[in-house]
């Protein structure tokens, strides 16, 4: 009177198509994916940094652009920019890095930066502070001026040869007041350089101040028509040079 094997419907499956899979490897394989997506690729959420007291300037110097949220645990305005902030992150992927600090525990950052309201929104480049964020708190504003910054400032050239050329280019394409020019600079006067220049950008505007790094100078090179030497910085106008 029972149901034995015979009486069941024989299930026909087809073991040529690409998702057959019998149910307890489905569900390892499931697993395994699951494990790898946690795993190796990183959720929106890890890429907001949280930074202290000890650690940050260290932190910071190795960093390239890193926009920096000073927040409070009880502020409104700071949990709802939270999603957004962390979808900036997200979105900015390696470009940038974001990160944020409690300022109501890490005293000493407070101070340093004269945190008096909540959130307070810095942008640090190399480790050097640059200025203060006070647009718009979307995930596409954070995004654009991230970005804005995140571009090199200050170009590069091989030599005079090349300055001369690339001069002639910028002036044959924008009308640009003025061209500060770096000759040979060491290390530290290029990354000064480079920050003066992003500086100049947000204040005067990308069209009004060029910065040009000039990487080789020959002690013989006088391509310029002025007497030049490392180190030195021009200023360049509509028709003259000036050291």
């Amino acid at each position: 009177g029972g149901v034995t094997s015979a009486h069941l419907p024989r299930q026909t499956v087809n073991r040529n198509s690409p998702i057959h899979m019998p149910p307890r490897f489905a569900n390892i394989r499931l697993f395994i994916l699951s494990l790898f997506l946690f795993l190796v690729l990183p959720t929106a959420a890890l890429r907001v940094v949280e930074l202290r007291d000890d650690g940050f300037e260290s932190f910071m110097s190795k960093e390239n652009v890193v926009l920096v949220k000073f927040f409070a645990p009880w502020c409104h305005h700071c949990q709802n920019m939270k999603d957004a902030f962390i979808a900036a992150a997200a979105e900015l992927g390696p470009a940038a890095t974001l990160a944020e600090v409690d300022a109501t525990t890490q005293k000493r950052l407070a101070s340093k930066y004269s945190i008096r309201r909540f959130p307070s929104l810095k942008l640090f480049i190399r480790g050097d502070f640059v200025t203060d964020y006070n647009g718009n708190r979307t995930t596409s504003a954070l995004v654009a001026f991230v970005r804005s910054h995140a571009r090199v400032a200050a170009e590069t050239v091989a030599d005079g040869k090349a300055l001369v050329a690339r001069l002639a280019s910028i002036k044959g394409a924008a009308v640009v007041a003025k061209i500060v020019v770096a000759m040979a600079p060491g290390e530290d006067a290029a990354r000064a350089f480079e920050k003066a220049a992003k500086v100049a950008r947000l204040r005067f505007g990308e069209d009004r101040v060029r910065f040009v790094l000039v990487k080789g100078l020959a002690a013989d090179d006088d391509t310029l028509g002025v007497e030049v030497k490392a180190g030195d910085v021009l200023c360049v106008g509509e028709k003259n040079w000036r050291v």
